[in-house]
């Protein structure tokens, strides 16, 4: 959900502003659990309320399409070249001209996420399974903090989701977003934790900072340069550190979901041609494709992901793939509040399947959303 920056883009935010900028005390406990709380990450999934976002990304290129990825997709000349500067680092809201304002893309998802700032806790049907099955892994693979405490960056925190769950299994939790609407309701829900207003591609913090990221919500999919983002990413893990990551992979049942319904006129609503869904299934790396209400998104291949994880000097230790058996039905139909009868209890029983197979190959082959989780490269010796 940012954009490339020669500087570090962040601002954290003090006094009546939406974050916090001080460290934090041991978060309040809430109810319900986080782990079933009716909330969303900003960098949310491309498909969140099409039918009743008042406002609407209108892209001026509809597809992209690289043969290969493009030149500052070679992360590898990024690792060590910037600094961002140290935590310590505040800058006030007021501050003139934004850094934030200066990328089309990141101020256009900045205001389009502000604008869904108030409802933006409500989950569809998508969202609940998505987020059941993300906060499982994130309880197995991240776990608790170790004994001694430890810090943890949530990368789009948005309105704050993993921050909570972080926070719930004892982790000083820090988050990073670029919409102050979500972050004012993250700081509503966590007083306790150090937000601050900034792009995922130059984050705000040292190198080696954190013990663990999560950055979820397919925040991947929204950034102008995900190599950068990635390197970003391992720059403030600490060696042996680890990330949990989320995005939108292709190919997908779901794009396929999309070609019928192109090659139908749009009967689903999905917004794309014969020809871009025909292309996001077989474009061999660097596709952005549109969504309803979110504009151009990446789609990110099982090896196109793990290329730029390694550039940024990150091992792939994991993977899952959630809404592979889900997207027997549409997209479409399941980001809506409600959903009828019997398509409502035959995805029941779909999650469940789901579920049950995400950890496994033909998974993360076809699924929607493509979970990773890597970790920092050990120093040589």
């Amino acid at each position: 959900m940012t954009s490339t920056y020669p500087r570090s883009t962040s601002q954290a935010i003090s006094g009546a502003s939406p974050a916090l900028a001080r460290e934090p005390a041991r978060p309040r406990q809430m109810s319900p659990s986080p782990s079933i709380m009716r909330c969303h990450a900003s960098n949310a999934s491309p498909s969140l309320r099409p039918w009743n976002a008042e406002w609407r990304i209108r892209p001026s290129s509809r597809l992209t399409v690289w043969p290969r990825p493009p030149s500052s997709w070679s992360a590898t000349s990024r690792i060590g070249a910037r600094r961002a500067p140290a935590s310590s680092t505040r800058l006030s809201l007021t501050d003139s001209p934004s850094p934030l304002d200066s990328s089309p893309m990141s101020s256009t998802v900045a205001r389009l996420f502000d604008a869904m700032a108030d409802t933006y806790d409500d989950l569809e049907p998508w969202y609940e399974h998505l987020y059941d099955v993300l906060h499982a892994i994130l309880r197995e693979t991240i776990g608790h903090a170790p004994a001694g405490g430890g810090s943890a960056l949530d990368a789009g925190c948005g309105t704050g989701f993993q921050a909570a769950l972080l926070a719930e299994l004892g982790w000083r939790p820090y988050g990073v977003d670029v919409s102050p609407g979500l972050l004012a309701v993250a700081r509503r829900r966590l007083p306790g934790a150090v937000l601050a207003l900034g792009s995922v591609e130059a984050l705000p913090y040292a190198d080696a900072h954190f013990d663990a990221v999560v950055c979820c919500g397919s925040t991947l999919s929204f950034v102008d340069d995900p190599a950068r983002a990635l390197v970003e990413l391992g720059r403030v893990l600490r060696p042996g550190g680890r990330l949990l990551l989320d995005c939108e992979h292709r190919p997908s049942l779901d794009l396929a979901w999309t070609l019928g319904s192109a090659l139908a006129g749009d009967a689903l609503g999905y917004g794309v041609t014969p020809r871009e869904a025909w292309r996001a299934l077989n474009a061999r790396d660097g596709l952005r494709l549109p969504y309803p209400g979110y504009g151009p998104l990446w789609l990110f291949t099982n090896r196109q992901l793990a290329r730029l994880l390694g550039a940024a000097g990150l091992r792939t230790v994991r993977g899952w793939g959630v809404h592979a058996v889900t997207s027997l039905i549409p997209s479409t139909l399941l980001h809506r509040p409600r959903v009828p009868r019997a398509v409502a209890a035959a995805y029941r029983a779909l999650r469940r399947l789901d579920a049950a197979v995400a950890s496994t190959a033909p998974a993360r082959a076809l699924a929607n959303s493509l979970v990773i989780l890597a970790e920092r490269a050990q120093p040589s010796a």
